[in-house]
């Protein structure tokens, strides 16, 4: 049996108009009762098609439609090689972009210089190592020894117990802290270096507040360095492509549509 991608087609749009018919909400529900119900409706048939198209259920289609020849339909086989060209021509020039494109550290060190008003600090900010611990005895040990190493001063403690655990750094921006926080943060020289260990899902976090941050303060290169990789690539980018396809116009010309 061959199938009629017209009448495929036609049979796809009469399906869906009848679908939407039923998409008005009951009589009586107020539009945020409405949209709560879309939401859930939206969730469900988002689950339903993922419980349908797990694993080998790609295959078990694939296999019934060659049975019944559906892939023999001209407008899909055209499209599928479409698709494929497309591909192909796509990550061609992905790898062509990726072999040229190149970022120096004294690239980024003068993109910095020269943009560093861009820089102030918009709120308070804190660099902190967050140590995530499965055991409670190990946590408390941890703190106890990280806030005795701290009040010396002791690099050496502290670098021990990063080599063994691990820490996260991670930079934290006071609008993301709750209130009860903030003064643990930011409270100048009485602040808490050491927090934790705190209760977890998954065991417990013992937080080191290594540095803050004034707002108005300029960031330092470090903080920034990612950001600005990001834009010189994306600038670089738009140049590179340019370029190389100007270049492969001239050797390969666009077809003739007759």
């Amino acid at each position: 049996m061959v199938y009629n991608s017209t009448n495929f087609l036609l049979l796809c749009v009469c399906l869906l108009a009848s679908c939407s018919g039923g998409d008005k909400p009951p009589p009586g529900l107020d539009g945020a009762a409405s949209n709560d119900l879309t939401v859930m409706q939206e969730k469900q048939d988002s689950f339903s098609a993922q419980r349908l198209f797990r694993g080998s259920d790609y295959s078990v289609l694939f296999r019934s439609a060659v049975d019944n020849n559906f892939d023999k339909d001209k407008v899909l086989t055209n499209e599928a090689k479409t698709h494929q060209k497309n591909f192909i021509a796509q990550s061609y020039l992905e790898f062509l972009i990726q072999s040229k494109i190149k970022i120096t550290e004294s690239e980024v060190s003068n993109y910095y210089t020269k943009t560093l008003k861009q820089y102030k600090r918009q709120e308070r900010e804190a660099v902190i190592l967050l140590f995530s611990i499965p055991h409670l005895s190990t946590a408390t040990t941890l703190a106890t020894d990280l806030k005795k190493n701290i009040s010396k001063s002791s690099i050496n403690g502290i670098g021990k117990h990063i080599k063994a655990h691990a820490p996260r750094r991670e930079l934290i921006s006071e609008s993301a802290l709750k209130d009860r926080f903030k003064p643990v943060f930011f409270s100048g020289k009485n602040k808490q270096l050491v927090l934790g260990p705190t209760k977890t899902r998954t065991g417990y976090n013992v937080i080191t507040i290594i540095k803050t941050f004034e707002k108005g303060t300029t960031k330092d290169l470090i903080y920034v360095q990612d950001e600005i990789q990001q834009k010189l690539l994306q600038s670089k980018r738009f140049v590179i492509k340019k370029t190389l396809m100007d270049s492969l116009r001239s050797i390969y010309p666009a077809p003739t549509i007759n």
